[in-house]
């Protein structure tokens, strides 16, 4: 899985800070838990496993496919 072959999402994209740390729960841990995937699964070095998994919390984000409680 490389990121080089998917589009950018802007960083003001749905409301999500620019730095995944400053995230609200859960979606900070569906970034970890993504990234984590990416790296392990994915053989992927951990700083493109971040940014993919970045990538695809924001796109979930702007879907609205996690609900916080």
């Amino acid at each position: 899985m490389s990121s080089g072959s998917s589009p950018s999402v802007p960083l003001s994209v749905a409301g999500l800070g620019c730095s995944p740390s400053s995230w609200p729960e859960p979606w900070l841990t569906e970034f970890h838990e993504r990234a984590a995937i990416i790296e392990f699964d994915g053989c992927e070095a951990r700083d493109i496993a971040e940014a993919e998994a970045e990538r695809i919390v924001r796109e979930a984000y702007a879907r609205g496919d996690i609900v916080e409680d």
